[in-house]
This record gives C-alpha cells, structure tokens and sequence, in this order.
C-alpha cells in the first residue's frame, strides 16, 4: 500500500529532529568535558606558542616558557584559576598589536575564538599540566566484568 506524501514528511522531520537533538547533546558533553593538557591544549600551545615560547632556548623569546607549567606560573604567563592575572589570557584578546599574541608579525596563525575559549577555561580550571605522552608509563586498562 502506497505511504502517503503527509506521512512521509512527517517521518523525516521526526527523524531529522532526532538527529539534531542527539548532535546538541554531544556538543553539549564535549563543551562540558573535562580539559585534558595533552589532548586539548598542547595541541594549541604547539601550534601557536611553542616556537617562540617552547623548548628551543636559542628561539625563546622573552625567557618565557610555556611548556613548563612552574615557568609559565614563575613569570605570570599563567595564574591558575585566575583569568584576570593570566598575562597569556590578556594578551590573546587585546586590542595593542605590539601585545597581541601571537603577533601577527612573525606569521602565526592567529588563535581562532574556540581555542581561546579552550585556553580560558583551563586557566580557569587551574590549568593542570599533564607530562608529555612520551614520558608516562603505560598502564593496562582494566578488564571489564560480564554482566551474567
């Protein structure tokens, strides 16, 4: 028996609403989702500060490093918890070029607003550092039980 052109509409906006409905929700615990030095703000960090203010000594620009959280914190990069007294955090928004990181001088691609909302909300959250992967020793992961 034919369906008709009603129905069929009505399914698809249902089903599509559906959809819509489960790809906010998972937005929704992304944004929400605890924030992982490794995998979400050394990623930005490398990309964007690193090469000025990384692990190269001959590179580094004013004796800032931001690979190393007691460095950071030591010379006011970064105030955890503390948005206001995080320098990097007042620079990544400021209207001065000559303050502005990064500059837009050296050719760095400047931070999009969802990587500066990333970085905000670490040092909000006391910008935890976590040792580089290469550096932590593998654990098993637990083995599940089955439900019997």
């Amino acid at each position: 028996m034919p369906t008709s052109p009603l129905k069929a509409v009505a399914v698809f906006c249902l089903v599509a609403g559906g959809a819509c409905l489960l790809h906010a929700g998972a937005a929704e615990s992304k944004s929400s989702a605890e924030i992982r030095f490794n995998r979400d703000i050394r990623p930005v960090l490398s990309r964007h500060c690193f090469a000025c203010h990384g692990p190269d000594a001959r590179k580094r620009k004013a004796k800032l490093r931001l690979d190393m959280r007691d460095d950071a914190i030591s010379a006011g990069a970064i105030a955890p918890g503390d948005l206001e007294g995080s320098e990097m955090i007042r620079r990544l928004d400021c209207e001065d070029p000559d303050e502005l990181m990064p500059p837009k001088k050296d050719g760095i691609e400047p931070l999009t607003s969802e990587e500066k909302d990333l970085l905000k909300r670490w040092v909000a959250a006391g910008a935890v550092y976590e040792p580089h992967w290469a550096w932590v020793a593998p654990v098993a992961p637990e083995v599940p039980k089955p439900d019997v």
